[in-house]
């Protein structure tokens, strides 16, 4: 659950940096990467898909950081829950 919260998060995150920060094809190279980032289960892997963001766009960190701190909230935060995701069961019947 938590690998899945966090894509959906990136999959935001990269929706709205679309038409500031990058185009459809440096979306898709930056959404691609990210999930690899978080199936690896890397504990930076937020700071790796912004700094990969950084290299796609050519633009400097800290305007990522300062465009990321000003989003209020993402759709993914309306199924998120305080504690652990990775304890959610789903039962489907």
């Amino acid at each position: 659950m938590t690998g899945f919260l966090r894509m959906s998060f990136i999959t935001d995150l990269l929706t709205l940096m679309k038409s500031t920060f990058i185009n459809h094809e440096q979306y898709m190279e930056a959404h691609s990467k990210a999930n690899y980032f978080i199936n690896l289960g890397l504990k930076d892997w937020f700071e790796k898909t912004v700094e990969l963001i950084s290299e796609i766009a050519q633009v400097e960190l800290d305007i990522l950081y300062a465009f990321i701190d000003s989003i209020v909230f993402t759709e993914t935060m309306c199924y998120s829950q305080i504690g652990r995701p990775e304890t959610i069961l789903i039962n489907l019947e």
